[in-house]
């Protein structure tokens, strides 16, 4: 439902983790969105038989499960005008209107369902995710916390609150959220690609490459991970081993700026200019004051 730490970069979704992604918001999906709940399909028609509160959700249902967002937020938007106060209906609808880009609309429902129903550990943690993505760390926070307090066995709870702590600079509770998050599932990437973050950000470099090479072992297919593992390698000064992975890097995603800046300046290290030249040309190019300052120090 992409969150790694540079000053900026480390936006949710982070944006992003989180959806995201942290590759697709924030990079691998920690949080997934409830799956298909099974639901029977209703009468498809208002002609066939009236349609009842419970019909239009189904019916909304199915379209959200086939990929259809926009005819499943119609037919929830009816579901709630018959039945105002059911927080199941409040509950999906905030999930659409998160994934459609809609965090005003998904933190009215996520806030309405939480009043309707304070027990329920999810509409807890998702109106966190809204406060995680719109830049409000303390809301998200407190809001993981009241999910985490009903149920601390969700790895995706202490992700989140970790990337939260991250973008606070709070890096040693990051750390113990993201330690929580793998000893519950030690098989997401973005967990380690997360906690290599917050361990480079305190100089850890060593543990920073772990963290960011057992993420790769678990998805070799992801840019950021190669450019952070390359970042620590070339904070240690091992500029051969960083190149290698900036390179993939920008095999993977030749469109970030980041990217070219970071292996101009370890082409520059190794004295090879000309190279240099050309990447910060292109991250400034992209967008990189940073790189411009570069290119214009070379002369």
């Amino acid at each position: 439902m992409k969150v790694h730490k540079q000053p900026l970069l480390m936006a949710f979704l982070i944006v992003l983790m989180m959806v995201s992604a942290c590759r697709g918001d924030s990079g691998p999906q920690p949080t997934p969105v409830p799956g298909n709940i099974g639901t029977p399909i209703p009468a498809t028609t208002e002609a066939a038989a009236p349609l009842t509160a419970a019909d239009y959700f189904a019916r909304g249902k199915l379209a959200y499960d086939q990929g259809d967002p926009l005819a499943a937020l119609s037919d929830l938007n009816k579901a709630l005008e018959l039945d105002g106060a059911n927080p199941e209906y409040l509950y999906w609808r905030g999930i659409i209107h998160f994934l459609t880009g809609n965090f005003e609309g998904a933190l009215a429902d996520f806030t309405r369902t939480v009043e309707l129903n304070p027990g329920n550990p999810e509409t807890h943690f998702w109106r966190g995710r809204v406060y995680s993505y719109t830049g409000r760390p303390d809301e998200a926070i407190a809001n993981y916390d009241v999910a985490i307090s009903l149920n601390d066995k969700n790895p995706a709870y202490f992700f989140w609150r970790g990337a939260a702590y991250a973008y606070r600079q709070e890096q040693d509770p990051a750390i113990a959220d993201f330690n929580r998050a793998i000893s519950l599932d030690p098989n997401v990437p973005d967990y380690y690609h997360w906690r290599g973050n917050a361990y480079a950000f305190l100089g850890n470099l060593d543990q920073a490459l772990m963290d960011q090479t057992r993420a790769l072992q678990l998805d070799p297919n992801v840019a950021v991970f190669y450019f952070e593992r390359g970042r620590a390698y070339a904070g240690k000064g091992d500029q051969a081993n960083a190149l290698l992975d900036l390179n993939k890097a920008i095999e993977l995603d030749s469109g970030r700026a980041e990217f070219y800046l970071a292996r101009g300046l370890s082409l520059k290290a190794v004295g090879n200019t000309d190279g240099a030249r050309q990447d910060f040309q292109r991250a400034a190019e992209l967008g990189s004051e940073s790189a411009a300052k570069e290119l214009a120090a070379l002369g």
